[in-house]
């Protein structure tokens, strides 16, 4: 069992006495994966959440609060140059490292489950980069047993455009230089509105500022591409939009929703969060978000 993280927030709920926090390592993507369960491992639905850029698993411990009626494990993995995982800060060579990290964490979760409750079901969320690592992984991998996948503010297209002298500069050194590390420039007030959310932010040690050219390169190819990408998608989708995001662009959300196409016996639907900052399940209004993406595993169990 680990120490207690520093969560999001110190106001946000604690692990319910009745769930446990544990880890594993995919020594093979160097892949930390954080998970939390309840200590019998109730009916065996497995929740993966996906985290965002720069922050990491710990921020995800009052999850178990909120989503314990329907779901009994909650596995969150760390991405490559991110809390416990390897690789450097900000940096990546190719945006499937994400991918191949994220999804590398699927079967001994899945088999840790099993060895204790043969029948579990799998859903899928990631949030903001891990937004777009998981939409990009649904596109690339159409077999995964999963019951029905989410994504908070995908990271699809910036509400602030970078500066052209910016992306200029990010593009000539990117060949030579593309481990550079450069400091983001994101600001924790846009984050959230609860204040103990934006500090807390900031002095989390596991979590960091820092890009590079070549991350910026890779992963701003990843966001025009996920972005016109029609499909087929193979699972069940809902899209939660903050409307009030001041760090990805919400329309985008729009954008990707109206276009891509579901394969025949899966669905999609939108959710739509006015005056919601960046991160839905850390804002003030977190309980809204928290109840919308509860209903939606809900509707899709089997269980």
């Amino acid at each position: 069992m680990l120490g207690g993280p520093i969560s999001a927030s110190p106001n946000f709920p604690k692990i319910p006495s009745d769930w446990i926090e544990t880890s594993l390592y995919v020594p093979k993507t160097e892949t930390f994966v954080r998970i939390f369960h309840k200590k019998n491992f109730g009916k065996g639905r497995i929740l993966f959440a996906v985290h965002g850029f720069g922050e990491q698993s710990d921020r995800y411990e009052h999850f178990p609060f909120y989503l314990s009626e329907h779901i009994d494990v909650i596995a969150c993995p760390d991405l490559v140059g991110h809390g416990k995982s390897g690789g450097k800060r900000g940096y990546i060579s190719n945006f499937d490292q994400y991918v191949d990290g994220v999804e590398s964490a699927y079967l001994p979760v899945t088999q840790m489950v099993k060895s204790k409750i043969p029948q579990i079901e799998v859903f899928w969320h990631g949030h903001s980069l891990g937004g777009l690592v998981s939409l990009r992984m649904l596109f690339r991998n159409p077999n995964l047993v999963i019951r029905a996948a989410s994504v908070s503010s995908p990271l699809l297209r910036l509400s602030m455009p970078v500066p052209q002298l910016k992306k200029y500069f990010a593009l000539l050194v990117e060949p030579i230089l593309g481990q550079l590390p450069l400091k983001n420039d994101l600001d924790p007030k846009l984050v959230s509105k609860d204040t103990r959310v934006q500090s807390h932010y900031l002095e989390n040690n596991l979590n960091h500022g820092i890009v590079t050219p070549r991350w910026f390169v890779k992963t701003s190819k990843m966001m025009a591409q996920i972005l016109k990408t029609e499909g087929p998608m193979h699972y069940h989708l809902m899209v939660m939009s903050s409307l009030a995001d001041g760090i990805v662009d919400y329309k985008s959300s729009y954008e990707f929703f109206s276009q891509v196409k579901i394969f025949d016996g899966f669905r999609k639907v939108i959710q739509t969060f006015p005056n919601v900052y960046h991160e839905p399940f850390n804002d003030l209004e977190k309980e809204l978000a928290f109840n919308c993406l509860d209903q939606w595993i809900a509707q899709n169990s089997k269980i």
